[in-house]
């Protein structure tokens, strides 16, 4: 008798330990909207949905750089050596964000950044210095309105010497398995605030992530 006694507090003892493992998250506060947000912001972010793989590095891990060409384009490339499919990294991207109103357009756009040869999986790498970069240290909650969540990111502009750009608002929902959505983000009108400076994080405070993070440093919020 007191061997199932035993045997039924552990089972119940599991059985609330799961299912505290699993809570889900039914609201967004100032104290877990940064958490919740760096992985959706990474899915929105990161080229070529390179939040959801790894990439081929060397002994010095830098990735290592491979070429090719096609009918319109030559230029460089690198070898993805997770175990995924274009359209499976797409369908990852859809879990967090939006990808426009014109989908088709936008799936097609997205897939012509791989191409697969000798049965590997390769990502091509259109770059340039002029994208965006965000503080993730500056994630807060802006607003709350109609059960969307409004997210402010200070932005740096052209490179992280040039400074502080602006603040911009993302428009996020909060679904069913506690990912913060990015409907849209504002980038016009009241979209942008501009922060002064007292307002924004000491150089040391920030936390950079920049589009194409994920082919020069390993840190994401996907990783284990």
């Amino acid at each position: 008798m007191k061997k199932i006694i035993s045997f039924l507090f552990i089972v119940i003892f599991l059985f609330t330990l799961t299912a505290c493992g699993e809570q889900k998250v039914t609201e967004v506060t100032d104290e877990n909207v940064a958490e919740l947000f760096r992985p959706s912001l990474e899915a929105w972010q990161l080229f070529a949905g390179s939040a959801f793989y790894d990439i081929e590095k060397d002994e010095n891990g830098d990735p290592v750089v491979y070429t090719y060409s096609d009918d319109t384009f030559a230029g460089e490339s690198y070898k993805i050596i997770t175990d995924i499919t274009p359209e499976e990294i797409y369908a990852k991207k859809l879990e967090y964000c939006n990808t426009g109103t014109d989908e088709e357009r936008a799936k097609s756009s997205f897939l012509s950044c791989f191409y697969e040869k000798d049965g590997e999986l390769y990502v091509k790498g259109a770059f340039s210095g002029m994208a965006s970069i965000y503080d993730l240290n500056s994630i807060e909650l802006y607003n709350t309105e109609d059960d969307k969540y409004y997210i402010l990111v200070d932005s740096y502009s052209n490179g992280i010497d040039s400074g502080y750009s602006s603040s911009n608002i993302f428009v996020t929902t909060l679904k069913e398995n506690s990912i913060l959505f990015i409907e849209d983000v504002l980038f016009t009108g009241d979209g942008v605030i501009e922060k002064d400076e007292s307002e924004i994080n000491e150089p040391d405070k920030r936390d950079y992530l920049g589009m194409f993070d994920k082919f020069s440093r390993s840190e994401s919020a996907f990783e284990e």
